[in-house]
């Protein structure tokens, strides 16, 4: 089983960020992502649509999507950092709707979170991180239940895999057939599958691919930020034709 934290006994401190990697690099690159703060609004506006009332947020980090559901029934965040975990104990302490778990998404013991009747789990730039994708995939499958939804956000076009990738701990970048075909094997129905950040393809091609950084540079970071609500208007007119990022749904028919 894995380790639940009931929610009136949360302790711990504060993570900058989403649950990545131990990589050395992480506390910088936590710190980085905090800076384009906007992106998590614009990837949840993204995935709205499909969440309903009882989420798994499969790799919550610091609660960075969490927070923006915390009017569900229920939300439930699980990672496989005990760090992250203790974080958004702390974080949520006065959310009586929340429950956090220290598990990984690969080890079979999660399947007994079914028992909490999960119609959606959501997962951002998790599984990328994954040697065995699938099995994570065929495991939060087996969580959520019938004619629920499954959303994922994942880093797209294999092309554009350099330097940054390998700093950040990322196994691979998906292509659209890669992530369906995935999905579908662990039993899902596609939904809709599309790109997201079509301007982000050119930053991560020029710092990851030609200038081989490791991580994107600041004041990069807060020009994206500010340009994040008018590439949000601009996306939601114009599906772009390819994206730094890939978002799918499924369902579990």
């Amino acid at each position: 089983m894995p380790q639940v934290y009931p929610p009136p006994v949360r302790s711990g401190c504060l993570l900058p960020s989403e649950s990545e990697t131990s990589s050395p690099l992480m506390p910088e690159a936590w710190h980085r992502r905090e800076i384009v703060h906007n992106l998590d609004s614009w990837i949840f506006k993204k995935l709205q649509p499909f969440i309903a009332q009882r989420v798994l947020e499969a790799g919550c980090g610091a609660g960075n999507l969490a927070q923006l559901m915390l009017d569900r029934d229920l939300v439930v965040g699980v990672d496989c950092s005990q760090e992250a975990v203790a974080a958004v104990r702390e974080r949520f302490k006065g959310a009586p709707n929340f429950l956090a778990f220290e598990c990984d998404v690969c080890d079979p013991s999660i399947r007994a979170l079914e028992e909490l009747r999960i119609d959606t789990v959501v997962s951002l730039n998790v599984i990328e991180h994954i040697e065995d994708d699938e099995k994570a995939l065929g495991n939060l499958f087996a969580v959520l239940r019938p004619r629920g939804t499954f959303a994922v956000v994942v880093p797209a076009i294999p092309h554009l895999y350099g330097s940054m990738d390998k700093a950040l701990g990322h196994i691979r970048r998906y292509t659209r057939c890669g992530i369906i075909s995935k999905a579908e094997r662990a039993g899902f129905k596609t939904e809709i599958c599309f790109y997201m950040n079509f301007v982000g393809v050119l930053g991560w091609f020029l710092d990851g691919k030609v200038l081989r950084y490791d991580l994107p540079p600041t004041y990069q970071l807060r020009l994206f930020n500010r340009m994040i609500p008018f590439l949000l208007k601009l996306e939601t007119k114009l599906a772009p034709p390819v994206g730094l990022s890939i978002v799918y749904v499924g369902r579990r028919e």
